[in-house]
């Protein structure tokens, strides 16, 4: 896409059913939204509009089409751990859905963006080791909150262990497990709430892309989607 004057010159803007918290900046087009707690899963439309600094000035918009989901790690929690033989286990509970499971050291964990492997479980917090790093989730404490201890390495890191031990120990399919062993795997496009970490575009003249919307160049006199 071509102007009449220099690319610093272009304006961005949003129009439309704007949702809360989203902005874009008007000088460099970087969109972000952070989806705010009253906001409903869904898909949100809206429009930005690039407007060029030529004489006269030429503009032309795009639709975006964004879709917020419910934030599972906000909404899944350790809600107990006990010692079953000198090896403890973990419950977590989804209060979305209702789903329950069990976690044991060397479980796989997939909630939302969060992916990794418990490593370590105490009596009363886990460590998950994902690509990030490892991670601390207290009793109580739901994932989007958990906190970090060590930052990513190239060697991943292998906590003390003592009798609680068992990373070796092959799983017992036999053993009595919940009836529901599921917790929202199934990651959102866009969590929703205050604490979802936030979506950021950086909208340029020459492409931009998120959902349905894109600018293009085309021509040396008109701006089109």
């Amino acid at each position: 896409m071509t102007d009449d004057g220099d690319a610093a010159d272009f304006k961005f803007e949003l129009q439309g059913d704007v949702p809360e918290g989203a902005r874009i900046e008007r000088s460099s087009g970087e969109f972000v939204w952070a989806p705010g707690s009253t906001e409903e899963p869904g898909e949100y439309e809206m429009t930005i509009t690039v407007t060029d600094g030529g004489d006269p000035p030429k503009s032309d918009s795009a639709r975006l089409t964004l879709s917020a989901d419910d934030d599972n790690a906000r909404f899944t929690e350790i809600r107990g751990i006990v010692s079953n033989d000198g090896l403890f286990q973990a419950f977590l509970y989804n209060e979305l859905s209702g789903l329950r499971s069990v976690l044991r050291v060397g479980s796989q964990v997939s909630i939302a963006d969060i992916e990794g492997e418990v490593v370590e479980i105490e009596s009363r917090s886990i460590q998950l080791q994902t690509a990030d790093g490892l991670w601390l989730v207290r009793l109580g404490q739901n994932f989007r909150s958990m906190e970090k201890l060590t930052p990513a390495t190239d060697t991943p890191v292998q906590p003390d262990r003592g009798p609680n031990d068992h990373s070796s120990v092959p799983r017992n399919t036999d053993e009595p497990r919940d009836t529901n062993p599921g917790v929202g795997a199934t990651p959102g496009a866009i969590p929703r709430n205050a604490l979802s970490p936030t979506i950021a575009l950086h909208v340029t003249p020459l492409f931009m892309s998120a959902g349905t919307a894109g600018f293009r160049r085309r021509g040396s006199d008109s701006l089109r989607p």
